[in-house]
Formats: C-alpha cells, structure tokens, sequence
C-alpha cells in the first residue's frame, strides 16, 4: 500500500505556513509548485510563489505526517484546520481532500515543456540567501518547538511499530547523497539545530556537524 506525505510549505521570510498538501511523491509536487509559479494562474498560492521566485527565494518544505492513502483526505483536512485556527494565514483555496497526488504528466506535455525550457539558465542557479534572510528565518523559529507537541501514539500504533522492528537491526548512515546535504544544509539555515537535523535524518551529530562545516568553509571563499 503507498504512503501519502502530508507536507507544509512556509514562507522564508517569515517562517509563516502558507500551503498544506499531500502527495506520493514529494520531490516532483515541490517542482510542479515550483512551475506553476510561471503559470498563468492567479490564485493566492502561485501569487505568493511567484513573489517569492521574483526575490529569488523559494518556500522552505516540512513533512508533517506519512499516512495511508485511505487516510490521506482527512489528514490533509485536520492539518490545513490545524493551522487556520492558529492563525496561520495559508493560501489553500480548498480545506483539502481533492487534489492531484496520482497525476502525472503525459509524454508530449513534458517534451512540450522541455523545449521551452532549453538554453534557459535556472533562476535558482548559485543563489545563497543573505544573512539578513538567514537572521530573519532564525529569528522566526526561536521558540518552535515542533506542530505536535505532547503529542504520543496510540498503544495499538506502538505495538504496530513494535511488531514491524522485530529481527530488524539499524545502523546509523554514515554519509548523506548531495541532495539529502542540500535538504539539511536548509533546514540548517532555517535556525534548526543540528542535533534535530541529525535526529531527522537518522545520523550522528558529528556527521551533521561535519556537513555544516564543509560548508561554512566553502561559503567563506
């Protein structure tokens, strides 16, 4: 049976949650919001994205909940309430449940825009966000201690987890692809800390630490 990613998408100037969605393929859904960006579309979400990508900036993706697909519509509904009656101000035009998570784009759509795509740079190429950014996004996450605090499983959902671990030993990655880097890398610059990334990706500090000091050398040259 797929899993279904529950997924947030915050603005990183501010922290703010602006998009709750779901999907089965996350890295391909983050580039169609990406895309729809250069779309003629005029709805609140492609106007916030197509602010940002005109600051050179793109919304920082957080995995709020993996779920099945049976329990996907609902999820999505319970996250997007969550947030509203915080006060987050989301720019989901629905209170989700619909959707597009199993489309995929046909063969002649995607040479159509490849072709249109050719021997045009990438805005994003070589783009570091300033220190006031990085200021900013830290300053925004001081005291976020994570969306569901106090929050404990149910004792049949232990006991599922229990059960799934028995005979299965772990052993702790020892070095990350470049594109699980990036990811950590931006959850690092969004004022994370890097014992909370090592938990997330399932490594040690010293290798999150590691990472990060590679890369503050490299971005000192």
């Amino acid at each position: 049976m797929s899993k279904i990613v529950i997924y947030l998408l915050r603005d990183p100037r501010n922290g703010q949650a602006k998009y709750v969605g779901a999907t089965n393929n996350l890295k391909n859904r983050y580039s169609q919001h990406l895309c729809a960006a250069s779309s003629r579309s005029d709805c609140h979400s492609v106007r916030w994205l197509r602010l940002l990508i005109a600051k050179t900036l793109k919304p920082i993706v957080e995995i709020l909940d993996t779920v099945t697909e049976q329990e996907a519509e609902d999820a999505e509904r319970a996250w997007i309430l969550g947030f509203r009656q915080s006060g987050s101000p989301l720019t989901n035009q629905t209170e989700g449940g619909e959707g597009t998570r199993g489309w995929k784009m046909s063969s002649e759509t995607k040479e159509k825009i490849a072709r249109a795509k050719r021997g045009r740079p990438s805005v994003r190429k070589g783009y570091k966000h300033s220190l006031a950014t990085i200021k900013k996004i830290s300053a925004a996450k001081m005291g976020v201690t994570g969306l569901r605090p106090g929050y404990r499983h149910s004792p049949e959902t232990r006991r599922k987890i229990s059960d799934a671990k028995i005979g299965r030993t772990y052993k702790r990655p020892t070095k990350l692809n470049q594109t699980q880097q990036s990811e950590l890398l931006l959850l690092y610059q969004t004022g994370i800390r890097v014992r909370e990334i090592a938990l997330r990706f399932g490594i040690s500090r010293a290798l999150g630490f590691q990472i990060v000091k590679k890369w503050r050398l490299s971005a000192s040259r």
